[in-house]
């Protein structure tokens, strides 16, 4: 159980992303087979800004350890696309962002994988499953929300959470179910989901409810104060039926508008003589703007 960050030409990601500047984009997805149900919406305000800032940094120079800012989103690898056979191919394909290769390369918790020609991939050493039971250390950690004091942290006391099944909890099957998975945790520690904190998220333990709380400033977590059953569940407001009920109405004005014959078929504008403008390039060769940590 982890998650992937790609970063690059937008045209080249698996899924849709997020910009990040002109002509790169982010979108961060899970492990298995890509869907639209295995991706982290990385429009909402504090994943984008954590790994806008990750890669900011990774950018000026102004860490070596950018991979502990993506661990707590449970980010275990970073891909830079550079071929997709549609758009560019391996004889030719389109350029990364200027330096961003190597700035990801001179980090010291991210290293290189030998990969395809098609893509380079990077592992975050320091990443934290999406559902972590934290201990010690790591614990402490995940009480303290500065970028600075999470660079600096000692996050070893980090373990996958599994389920009584003995396989490591999905937090997306979870939400798609809108039931509950039960674990057994050995002592005292803290319950990592990484997701935005959402008071939606509950957990029991031996039956008595949890209070939830921000995690490292951007995730969710429960402070679980010994041994005993977790039951997680995910419960969303009720107002999310009716919401559902009306974009699926949205989307059906949206079609028959579409569906609707014209009396007067129009050519469209600009579509034959639009040309492909170059890629701009995201600098991340420029000097350090900050002292390293």
């Amino acid at each position: 159980s982890y998650r992937v960050l790609w970063v690059g030409d937008p045209r080249l990601l698996p899924v849709p992303g997020q910009r990040l500047v002109d002509g790169v984009a982010v979108a961060v997805t899970d492990a298995g087979a890509l869907g639209v149900a295995d991706v982290l919406p990385v429009a909402d305000g504090v994943v984008s800004d954590r790994i806008r800032s990750a890669l900011g940094h990774v950018a000026a120079g102004t860490t070596a350890r950018a991979g502990r800012l993506l661990a707590p989103l449970g980010i275990r690898f970073i891909v830079v696309p550079l071929a997709d056979d549609v758009v560019s191919t391996v004889a030719d394909p389109l350029p990364p962002p200027t330096g961003l290769v190597d700035a990801l390369g001179a980090q010291i918790d991210i290293g290189a994988v030998q990969s395809p020609p098609t893509i380079e991939v990077f592992v975050n050493r320091s990443w934290i499953p999406p559902a972590a039971f934290l201990t010690g250390s790591a614990a402490d950690a995940s009480r303290l929300a500065g970028e600075a004091s999470l660079i600096t942290a000692d996050l070893t006391g980090t373990s996958t959470i599994v389920d009584d099944r003995g396989a490591a909890i999905d937090l997306v099957d979870v939400v798609a179910r809108s039931g509950s998975t039960i674990a057994v945790v050995p002592g005292a520690g803290v319950l990592h989901l990484g997701v935005p904190f959402d008071r939606s998220w509950t957990v029991r333990l031996d039956g008595v409810g949890l209070e939830g709380r921000a995690g490292f400033g951007v995730t969710t977590a429960f402070d679980v104060s010994g041994p005993g059953t977790l039951e997680i569940a995910y419960d969303p407001p009720s107002t999310r039926p009716v919401l559902l009920v009306v974009v699926a109405g949205l989307w059906c004005a949206a079609v028959l508008a579409l569906t609707r014959r014209s009396p007067v078929p129009r050519r469209p504008r600009g579509v034959l003589d639009r040309t492909v403008e170059p890629v701009a390039a995201l600098d991340l060769t420029a000097d350090p703007s900050g002292e390293q940590r």
